[in-house]
């Protein structure tokens, strides 16, 4: 780990020894460099949030008390930044512009991480056997994930099932095929992308299709306690104020969005059918030797209206 690397490499420069000490010295010490890195303004909270818990595993029977209490004083003073919340609407419609313009890896993974609730890494690691389909819907089987144990996730909403099925039938990945087989690079440089392309205002990540998605089924009324279980959140009370502020940064928002609705509706009338080249507009086959602008975009809009 990069911030434990970097510690050591502080304390052999003031000729420390960390195996020297007691365990009270080992507390003061850590707490004496995060403060430190505090001052440094290229350092950020996660950096010292990191290199606490690492210390904290190697040792668990050093209790780090003070440097815990050094470490939430600089979160607190660093607001958190926090993924952007996407409307339903703008979600769905990045999938299918994604898909039209011959990236349809792209929007197959926006998608499954807005209806799963599943991180990028998540979906970019599922492979042809990890996608099980039922009479109602998918398993996905993500393995041991950010939480370290064996899980999976039930997608069973109807227009996802459909979007899975029309990917799964375009791409046919077998077994041990990655089932969207592009990089995470490729993923948020896309995601960006596209985002942009819809007017959207905000900078966009790759983590905007999970938060945003659990601040839908808020909106619809699906209790925390729900959502937090089938997002795979450690901690009920956490993902209460991160979701709930979610939904109200869209409530508040939405009012300004009406014109990014009215075009994303024109992408979202395709549906998953922009994975199917028979149902594809006849002008999207002569987008894939052109360079994608809005300018190009809004020539397709155009095109779907008629």
């Amino acid at each position: 780990m990069a911030a434990l690397t970097a510690f050591k490499r502080r304390l052999e420069q003031a000729g420390v020894v960390w195996l020297d000490m007691s365990a009270e010295e080992r507390d003061w010490c850590l707490a004496d460099d995060l403060l430190e890195l505090k001052d440094d303004p290229d350092s950020a909270p996660a950096v010292g949030g990191d290199l606490v818990s690492a210390l904290s595993k190697l040792d668990p029977h050093c209790r780090l008390t003070i440097s815990w209490k050094v470490f939430d004083g600089w979160r607190k003073e660093v607001p958190v930044r926090q993924a952007v919340c996407l409307p339903s609407e703008v979600v769905t419609a990045m999938g299918v512009l994604a898909t039209v313009l011959g990236r349809p890896a792209v929007g197959g993974a926006i998608m499954l991480c807005f209806c799963g609730l599943l991180r990028a890494r998540e979906s970019l690691f599922l492979r042809g056997r990890d996608l099980i389909e039922g009479p109602r819907g998918f398993v996905v089987c993500l393995g041991r994930t950010k939480r370290g144990v064996e899980e999976r996730v039930v997608v069973a909403n109807p227009a996802s099932v459909r979007w899975l099925r029309a990917y799964i039938a375009l791409v046919c990945p077998k077994a041990d095929d990655f089932v969207f087989p592009i990089s995470y690079g490729t993923l948020l440089y896309w995601s960006k992308k596209l985002a942009l392309l819809l007017g959207f205002p905000q900078a966009v990540t790759t983590h905007s299709f999970r938060r945003s998605g659990a601040s839908e089924l808020c909106r619809l009324g699906v209790p925390f306690a729900d959502i937090a279980l089938y997002g795979r959140w450690s901690s009920e009370k956490s993902a209460k104020e991160y979701i709930r502020r979610g939904e109200a940064e869209l409530v508040k928002a939405r009012p300004e969005y009406a014109e990014l609705l009215r075009r994303c509706d024109v992408w979202n009338a395709i549906g998953p059918h922009g994975f199917l080249g028979a149902k594809r507009p006849a002008v999207v086959a002569q987008i894939e030797r052109k360079r994608i602008t809005l300018d190009l975009v809004l020539q397709l809009e155009r095109v779907l209206r008629i």
